[in-house]
């Protein structure tokens, strides 16, 4: 088991700390690693859904600071701020924009997929896209590239 699963929730690192981040997603990050220490499935979804929700709140913070939104009638918001990310010319972006999606995907599976068990070991599979997503938003944040 990885040591940040047996950690308790005020000593895990949720990325590089930054007096730009919102209070909102901080929040949220923080109940999703609560929630993955849980022993029960329903902790485990939930989790899920606060990690997915605080690293899409967090990634449009960053986007609009660098660049405000252009309104899109065609896309869900989701799929509007990855391809935000994937318009972007640097690998980074697009390595962020592949790893929000994957967190959708696991999102959506423990909300809407009761007929398959969501299990500890995807919680810990949440956890882990969870800390690498946090990490490259801050890398990406702190380059303030511009987009073109």
């Amino acid at each position: 088991m990885p040591a940040w699963m047996t950690a308790r929730p005020s000593h895990f690192s949720l990325g590089r700390p930054s007096k730009r981040r919102g209070g909102v997603a901080d929040g949220l990050m923080r109940e999703a690693v609560r929630l993955m220490q849980g022993g029960n499935e329903i902790n485990w979804r939930l989790a899920a859904a606060c990690a997915y929700i605080g690293a899409y709140q967090e990634t449009h913070r960053v986007l609009d600071r660098m660049s405000p939104a252009r309104s899109n009638q065609l896309m869900n918001r989701h799929e509007a701020l990855v391809w935000r990310l994937r318009r972007h010319r640097s690998v980074e972006a697009r390595m962020l924009a592949e790893l929000l999606s994957s967190l959708r995907r696991l999102h959506d599976g423990a909300q809407y997929d009761f007929l398959t068990p969501f299990d500890r070991d995807q919680a810990v599979m949440l956890g882990t896209f969870m800390s690498q997503y946090r990490e490259k938003l801050s890398a990406f944040e702190r380059m303030q590239a511009p987009f073109t």
